[in-house]
C-alpha cells in the first residue's frame, strides 16, 4: 500500500515477515496527513496473524503536534490489539519532541 495525500506524506506498508508488518512514513507527519496513517495503522492491525508493526521514521521530515498525537493514537491501537509497536530508525527531531513532550516512554524505539 502506497498513499500520497496532499500535504506531503507518503505512507508505504511493507509485510516484513511473518506476523510483522512495517510502515514507512516519508515527508510530515502533520494536521493534514495525521488521519490518514491511522487509518493505515487500523488497516494493518486488522490483518490475521500481525503481531508487530513497526513505523519506519527514517523519512519523517517533520511531526507537529497532530502528528504527535496520532502517533499516542496508534500507540493505543497496537496496546488494545496486543502488538508490539516500535518507531524505527527516528530522526533526531522526532526523538527531540517525543523528549521534550515526556512522551519517549510511551515507545519502543528502534535503531537510528
Amino acid at each position: 500500500m502506497s498513499t500520497h495525500p496532499p500535504g506531503g506524506l507518503r505512507i508505504e506498508r511493507r509485510d516484513a515477515a511473518p506476523g510483522r508488518v512495517v510502515i514507512a512514513l516519508i515527508g510530515d507527519l502533520d494536521y493534514d496527513t495525521a488521519e490518514q496513517l491511522g487509518e493505515d495503522v487500523v488497516t494493518a492491525l486488522a490483518t490475521p496473524g500481525v503481531r508487530a508493526l513497526a513505523l519506519d521514521c527514517a523519512g519523517l521530515e517533520g511531526c507537529d503536534s497532530m502528528g504527535l498525537a496520532v502517533l499516542l493514537q496508534v500507540r493505543r491501537h497496537t496496546d488494545r490489539a496486543g502488538v508490539r509497536l516500535t518507531l524505527e530508525r527516528p530522526t533526531d527531531s522526532l526523538r527531540r519532541l517525543l523528549g521534550l513532550t515526556g512522551t519517549s516512554a510511551h515507545f519502543r524505539v528502534g535503531p537510528a
